[in-house]
């Protein structure tokens, strides 16, 4: 076992999204299986949240979010962390895709290029690889990728995406996605034993093109109206309670009384919840997650292409609805759900344990480079591909940032 190895971690961390603050959460306990006496610092938008959220005293949190809007306050004192640790781990999630932003992929590249030419061991584990539609940002893949010492995404998809931007090396391995890793009943926050409510039933979705918010508050009135009460979870609190505000809009106050809204204040206030409910209804990849984790009946709605994923790996993928079935048509569909769940228990049981044991390879196949892993000199001999990729996404992220405040008065008069 490797011993007082100090670890830096990087994700999409403390932004306060239940999913990314699980992720961070079972990489630590990850680390701290394979490793004695860590000393870890995790990376974050927001330290102090973060550290609230989590609750991991253990833990060192700093700001040091890559290509956010504050990274240039931030660069001199990330770059001093990264020197003074032995290695960098990124991950897990979905950092290598830009449907949503370039900043995200960009900057997690860009950390992988500094880790490894500051000489220290460099690890992406967990993660889920595309879309990937700027062609700048898979020639920077390809650039630096092939320097990393170990890469671990979660499923085959992301697999094939690597394969199609040319990478096919021996560091590269597919396992899962991290959470499964952690087994949810040693943890602290479930050792109380709690019992769980047969009306009681958890929604974890999120705002989505495709979803009626007149079709969903008829869902919840039949619901409430056959004697059940809802949990509608908000899995990042300032978007999802918006979402939820507009859903219940159309609900009547008798159908409000029985709804609560969980806005988490600490990660277990989640996990506990969804382990006193009945029935799961979640398109989030780790509301599932943890619905499987927990033995709780889950009818996962697919928005992406991670939750069919997980789902065929659970051999649960005839279970799973499109967004625009969300309505009435899924109180049918919950029937069936149950009924699966009261007859393939050793089924489940056996694919969510296989599940796991891919989870745990993400630190497993990096347990020997850590202890024998020894500080190497800064900007040891790499690629000069390596050299290129950081100048160049850096200069990409400095024409970004300049291009955002010129064009900040115009779109804040367009929003207007």
């Amino acid at each position: 076992m490797a011993v007082g190895k100090r670890i830096l971690l990087y994700g999409m961390y403390g932004s306060i999204n239940v999913g990314d603050e699980l992720v961070c959460y079972s990489m630590v306990r990850g680390l701290e299986a394979i490793v004695k006496n860590p000393q870890i610092w995790v990376a974050s938008l927001n330290e102090r949240k973060s550290q609230e959220f989590q609750c991991l005293p253990e833990v060192n949190f700093y700001q040091g979010r890559c290509f956010h809007y504050t990274f240039w306050l931030h660069l001199i004192n990330i770059l001093k962390k990264v020197r003074q640790v032995d290695g960098v781990i990124i991950g897990g999630g979905g950092l290598l895709q830009d449907q949503y932003s370039w900043r995200l992929p960009g900057g997690s590249v860009w950390m992988a290029a500094l880790s490894v030419l500051m000489g220290k061991a460099t690890f992406i584990l967990g993660v889920g690889v595309g879309p990937l539609r700027r062609k700048w940002l898979r020639r920077a893949l390809y650039r630096i990728l092939p320097s990393v010492d170990q890469i671990c995404v979660r499923d085959q998809q992301s697999y094939r995406v690597l394969q199609d931007i040319g990478l096919a090396m021996d560091n590269i391995q597919v396992t899962a996605d991290i959470v499964p890793s952690i087994d949810l009943y040693r943890e602290s926050f479930l050792k109380k034993k709690i019992s769980r409510d047969q009306k009681l039933i958890a929604i974890i979705l999120r705002d989505w093109p495709g979803i009626d918010n007149k079709s969903l508050a008829t869902l919840l009135e039949i619901l409430v109206n056959e004697g059940h009460k809802i949990h509608l979870h908000c899995f990042e609190p300032d978007h999802d309670s918006v979402f939820y505000e507009n859903v219940l809009s159309h609900c009547s106050a008798a159908v409000k009384a029985n709804i609560k809204k969980i806005i988490p204040q600490k990660l277990s206030e989640t996990i506990e919840s969804i382990n006193q409910s009945a029935f799961v209804i979640s398109m989030r990849l780790h509301g599932c997650i943890l619905a499987v984790g927990l033995d709780v009946p889950l009818l996962p709605v697919v928005y992406e292409s991670k939750v069919r994923s997980f789902m065929r790996q659970m051999g649960m993928e005839d279970l799973v609805h499109e967004v625009r079935d969300i309505g009435p048509g899924l109180i049918t569909e919950m029937a069936r759900v149950k009924e699966y769940w009261d007859n393939n228990p050793e089924e489940r049981y056996d694919r969510y344990r296989q599940i796991k044991l891919n989870a745990d390879k993400n630190f497993e196949c990096i347990k020997n480079k850590l202890m024998s892993m020894k500080n190497r000199s800064r900007f040891r001999s790499v690629s000069p591909k390596v050299y290129i990729g950081l100048w160049w996404l850096t200069l990409r992220a400095l024409m970004g940032e300049i291009y955002h405040i010129m064009t900040f008065p115009w779109r804040s008069y367009c929003r207007k």
